[in-house]
């Protein structure tokens, strides 16, 4: 049962019925959506978070600073808007974005998952790195905005990049001049193995075709991911790649001279490096 707060009805079996909303932040002093015509619903303190009860019925919502209108950073289900970020109470539009924060292990720091969810039955699934640059608007670069331009049916699985994006991305250590740095990419590797997938298999299903793709680095480990794991990906992309990665300082190996090694495999390579040279 919800403690009961000024003005919220009991059901007959003493329980409010509603949505709560919750934060940790003692910033936040009220809750404003469609609920209450954007007006501000007063948020009640608790021990450690403040709360309030809004109505169990489809709302877009955001927390209230004083004259701030600020998304939800613990929303699941969220989209964006004029306004930028809009978090979702219940029951959100058939195409949104849902968030999985806290997504770590092998090593490796958090980092949140970020997930485009279909208005139709997902049909193929996409994982991208550089998860906060594809579907934010106000992005780095103004984002992806992959939200408007995915195909039908696309699940597309955003994992964002930590302040170690240069050791996660790389598969080799390199020396940019300072020393030698990467080579974290088989962690990371089984991050999304062992760490994403699992959680994508269980919570949307992984039916159809499943592809990896990024840019700059995140195309590099791309192709890694690809590679490694080569009966489970129908699909890699890697869009201006850093694959002069393994040679920017003394020689060791790229991943083109890595692929080559290789020899054919079964999924299908995408590798687009432009540029406005002479």
């Amino acid at each position: 049962p919800v403690p009961p707060g000024d003005g919220q009805q009991f059901g007959d079996g003493g329980v409010v019925e509603g949505r709560v909303v919750a934060t940790p932040s003692a910033a936040f002093a009220a809750v404003a959506g469609d609920f209450d015509a954007w007006t501000g619903t007063a948020l009640t303190p608790d021990q450690g978070f403040a709360w309030a009860l809004v109505p169990d019925a489809p709302s877009g919502y955001k927390l209230v600073d004083g004259a701030l209108y600020v998304a939800d950073p613990w929303a699941r289900a969220y989209t964006y808007d004029a306004f930028g970020e809009l978090s979702f109470t219940a029951a959100p539009p058939a195409q949104h974005l849902q968030r999985w924060p806290a997504i770590a292990g092998f090593g490796l720091g958090p980092r949140t998952g970020r997930v485009l969810v279909p208005a139709e039955p997902a049909t193929r699934v996409l994982y991208a790195h550089d998860g906060q640059n594809l579907f934010d608007p106000e992005a780095i670069w103004g984002g992806w905005r992959l939200m408007d331009t995915a195909p039908p049916g696309t699940l597309i699985v955003g994992i964002d990049n930590t302040a170690a994006r240069m050791e996660e991305y790389t598969f080799i250590a390199d020396d940019l001049g300072s020393g030698p740095i990467g080579g974290q990419a088989g962690a990371y590797a089984h991050l999304i193995q062992q760490g994403g997938r699992p959680l994508v298999r269980e919570r949307y299903g992984e039916a159809g075709v499943v592809g990896t793709m990024g840019s700059s680095l995140g195309g590099l480990v791309s192709f890694h991911l690809a590679l490694r794991h080569p009966g489970d990906y129908d699909f890699v992309a890697s869009l201006s790649g850093t694959m002069g990665w393994g040679s920017i300082g003394p020689h060791v190996e790229t991943m083109i001279e890595r692929y080559a090694a290789a020899g054919h495999q079964p999924f299908v390579v995408s590798l687009d490096s432009g540029g406005g040279g002479d």
